[in-house]
């Protein structure tokens, strides 16, 4: 499924079995459930392993031995493992969650119960490997329970949720009677909220996140219960409590606190008013109580309105700036939690040559006059102190911007990772960084999750944030190895099926969808599938472009976006057609197994320039 063969592993011709001769030795739940799985089989005990034992140590044996037979140096990092399999195995690791990764190797190595004898190891490249959602909707909480499986199984350790206005406050009900009401107006159709924050005011505004929540918010003990499910997951949960700017949230039914006083939808807080933490405070104890984290997210991304109030007008916006996060982090420290930011605004930075981040920004990047100015913010790098961690995602706009970060000692994070589109790893790796997080910036659906490439990147990651000496010549054998992984993890389950071959020479602009806009699958219908089976049962399979098909001509070295998009539900495949190479999209229906006898495409008759083409229908 989601086996990535380990680079430093050794293997005999001799082998044994996994099954239920084998006796298991762990006290992790989520160890010894996946691996009754495999320990179900029955085997005869002379050809089976004794036992499989999972040590949260790592002798100095071991490390001796992974040294002799890789030359490298057990790595420091939690993470590491060892699997030494000899007649019993053992999985060796200094963490929980190096363990399970072990266990994830030995069963990737097993598929059909019989392993080598020899010996594996690896260790990640970076401590944090994560991504950044927005809470579900009560009616994907399932569905998100399955999102952490898939994070564990893919060897993420991270999920940072952004909490605002989704989760239950007790302390105050206000915030989420106003963010349900806000979020039925700003989601009412697809680009509303992008209609008031580009283009409605002649003042920058950050960016509406109504998909939180999928507009609603959830119980607290529904919060409680997915933090918990992270836990036993081996996945750290981070909170992001955005303070300063997207404050909306606070903001909607407390408008007497915000900065701008002409704002209809206020997003920063009057950092001059009292009651603006009063506020804040109540919220991140609750935050607090439910999550219990080690940290947590202040975001302080995308801060445009600084000193408009009577009360703050006469003061320095960079002191502002500090001030505030200063002070958050104070009261955080002393509940013994730790900070994180979004770091944008310590850069000084441009698009184009124009400024965008922390500089002083006069228009916008595509020339949008404001009738004022936001001021420089940079500045402020040079008067935090260095144990905030700093989520740099700017990372793709120049190499040099990493500097502040090193310069200050700052921990680092890129955030908003795009590994496909990443330059210069190993060089900026070797620099120092904590680690990576890629954002979902649009509800936590499976079709949203896949058509941003989310799981596309967080199988790409899989790859290289274990790779120890990854260069970009790599990219395009990751690439395809992700796109294997994520088609074999999303139809594991099938028994019986259909693989269908098809295309379309239709081709449909990429497109991302956050900030408002919405999946609208009317927009991507390109009709369906009539298929008649022996038993005179029917079905209809639905066409959608970006979802199960997309372009006969794409760039596969993904830079087009087409293959990412369609990464998981299905496999593209290059074949040949009418004299020339074409990219086909194999993707599997799932059925009782009944013979088919017939098979027939409906297409849309509203899309007449959108037709698919079958290439070929295997039953199994």
């Amino acid at each position: 499924m989601s086996f990535v063969k380990p680079k430093y592993s050794k293997f005999e011709a001799s082998g044994r079995f996994l099954g239920n001769q084998t006796q298991l030795r762990t006290s992790i739940p989520l160890i010894a459930e996946k691996m009754q799985e495999r320990l179900r089989e029955p085997f005869p005990a002379y050809t089976s392993f004794t036992s499989v034992s999972f040590v949260q140590d790592v002798p100095s044996s071991v490390k001796r031995r992974i040294k002799d037979e890789f030359d490298v140096v057990f790595s420091d990092k939690k993470e590491a493992y060892a699997v030494v399999i000899e007649d019993a195995v053992k999985v060796y690791s200094h963490s929980e969650r190096g363990l399970l990764y072990g266990a994830l190797a030995l069963l990737g190595l097993s598929e059909e119960g019989y392993v080598h004898h020899g010996i594996l190891y690896e260790a990640p490249v970076v401590e944090m490997r994560g991504v950044k959602v927005y809470l579900p909707g009560r009616e994907h909480l399932e569905f998100f329970k399955e999102f952490i499986d898939f994070l564990a199984a893919f060897r993420v350790n991270t999920l940072m949720i952004e909490v605002g206005g989704a989760m239950e406050y007790k302390r105050h009900p206000e915030i989420n009677q106003a963010w349900v009401k806000y979020c039925r107006e700003i989601g009412e159709y697809s680009g509303k909220a992008d209609s008031i924050q580009t283009w409605t005011y002649d003042w920058k505004k950050n960016s509406i996140h109504v998909e939180n929540g999928d507009g609603g918010y959830l119980t607290q003990e529904e919060v409680r219960d997915i933090v918990e499910y992270c836990r036993r997951s081996c996945v750290d949960i981070i909170p992001e409590v955005p303070s300063l700017s997207h404050s909306d949230y606070l903001l909607l039914p407390h408008p007497e606190l915000r900065e701008r006083q002409n704002d209809e939808y206020p997003d920063t807080y009057c950092p001059s008013n009292e009651a603006s933490y009063d506020l804040l405070f109540d919220v991140l104890d609750e935050v607090i109580e439910v999550f219990e984290p080690a940290q947590i997210n202040i975001g302080h991304d995308e801060a445009y309105t600084f000193c408009k109030c009577r009360k703050c007008a006469e003061k320095d916006p960079v002191q502002v700036f500090v001030d505030d996060v200063l002070r958050i982090r104070a009261y955080l420290a002393q509940r013994g939690v730790g900070t994180i930011m979004w770091a944008d605004k310590l850069l000084d930075a441009r698009v184009e040559g124009k400024p965008c981040g922390g500089a002083h920004i006069l228009k916008d990047y595509d020339d949008k006059e404001f009738i004022e100015e936001i001021p420089p913010i940079f500045k402020s790098a040079d008067m935090l102190p260095n144990d905030i961690s700093m989520f740099h995602w700017y990372w793709g706009l120049d190499e040099k911007y990493d500097d502040v970060f090193h310069e200050h000692s700052m921990p680092m994070i890129y955030g908003n990772f795009s590994p496909i589109q990443f330059k210069h790893w190993r060089r900026r790796v070797d620099r120092g960084i904590r680690g990576v997080v890629i954002s979902n910036w649009s509800s936590v659906h499976k079709q949203n999750l896949q058509r941003n490439e989310i799981y596309f990147g967080l199988a790409f990651c899989n790859l290289l944030l274990w790779e120890d000496d990854y260069s970009e010549s790599m990219a395009h054998g990751f690439a395809k190895r992700a796109m294997e992984m994520l088609y074999q993890y999303n139809y594991r389950n099938v028994k019986h099926g259909l693989r269908i071959l098809h295309s379309t020479e239709y081709v449909c602009p990429y497109k991302m969808f956050y900030d408002g806009f919405f999946i609208v699958h009317e927009d991507y219908d390109m009709g369906s599938y009539k298929i008649t089976f022996a038993d005179g049962s029917e079905l209809a399979v639905p066409i959608e472009y970006g979802l199960n098909i997309s372009s006969d001509e794409v760039e596969w070295d993904c830079t087009d976006h087409k293959l990412p998009e369609v990464s998981l539900t299905t496999m593209p495949r290059r074949i040949e057609s009418a004299g020339r190479t074409v990219t086909a999209y194999e993707f599997i229906v799932e059925t009782k197994g009944s013979p088919i006898t017939s098979i027939v495409y409906h297409p849309n008759p509203e899309r007449k320039d959108a037709r698919a083409q079958l290439y070929g229908i295997e039953a199994f």
